[in-house]
C-alpha cells in the first residue's frame, strides 16, 4: 500500500463465564485489523481524497457507509476464520464446560448441545460467542482519519472545542447485551 497511516486498537474480551475464550477473541480482532487494513487503506484514501468528487459531493453518512462496507465485512470474515481455526485446533474441553457449569448451567448446556451440531457452519456460529470481544480502532493518515467500533465501549476525541464522540451510540447495547 502507498498510504501511510497510524493504527490504534483497543480490544477487550467480554470476560464473563460464557465467554471463556474472549481473551483469544480480542487477540484475533487485533490480528484481523492489522491484516486486512493494509489491503483497503489505499482505497479508503482514494475515496476520501479531495480529487474524488463522488464521495465529497455525497453526505458524510454515505461516505461512512462506503468505508464501513469496505472494511467491516473483511474484518469480521478474518476474525471468524481465526476463531474457527483456533476452535478446530483447540476443541472445547470438558474442564472448560465444567467450570462454566458451576456458574452458568444454561450456557454450558447450550455449548454442549452446540458441540453435537452436525452442520459445521451452524456449529461454528453457535460456539463463536465464547470468543466475544469488543473492538475499537482509530486510523489516522495524513489527510483523513476514521474510527471503527464493534460492541460496547467509547471513543472520545479532543479538539480545540473540547471532547466529542465520533461514533454514535448503538441503541442495541443495553446492560449486559452487546453487539460484539
Amino acid at each position: 500500500h502507498k498510504t501511510s497511516y497510524h493504527l490504534t486498537i483497543a480490544c477487550d474480551g467480554h470476560g464473563g463465564y460464557p465467554y471463556f475464550r474472549s481473551e483469544k477473541g480480542a487477540e484475533f480482532a487485533i490480528f484481523s485489523i492489522e491484516k486486512i487494513l493494509p489491503t483497503h487503506i489505499d482505497e479508503v484514501a482514494t475515496m476520501l481524497s479531495e480529487s474524488n468528487r463522488d464521495c465529497l459531493s455525497q453526505s458524510l453518512e454515505v461516505c461512512q457507509k462506503k468505508i464501513l462496507s469496505l472494511i467491516v465485512p473483511s474484518l469480521l470474515t478474518e476474525w471468524k476464520n481465526e476463531v474457527a481455526s483456533h476452535l478446530a485446533e483447540n476443541p472445547i474441553t470438558e474442564k472448560e464446560l465444567e467450570f462454566l457449569e458451576m456458574e452458568k448451567k444454561q450456557e454450558a448446556s447450550h455449548y454442549r448441545k452446540a458441540m453435537e451440531e452436525s452442520d459445521i457452519d451452524k456449529k461454528k456460529e453457535l460456539l463463536r460467542p465464547i470468543y466475544g470481544s469488543t473492538f475499537l480502532c482509530v486510523v489516522v493518515a495524513e489527510t483523513f482519519w476514521f474510527a471503527l467500533q464493534i460492541g460496547d465501549g467509547d471513543i472520545a476525541l479532543h479538539d480545540e472545542s473540547g471532547f466529542f464522540m465520533p461514533i454514535p451510540e448503538d441503541e442495541r447495547i443495553f446492560l449486559n447485551f452487546t453487539t460484539s
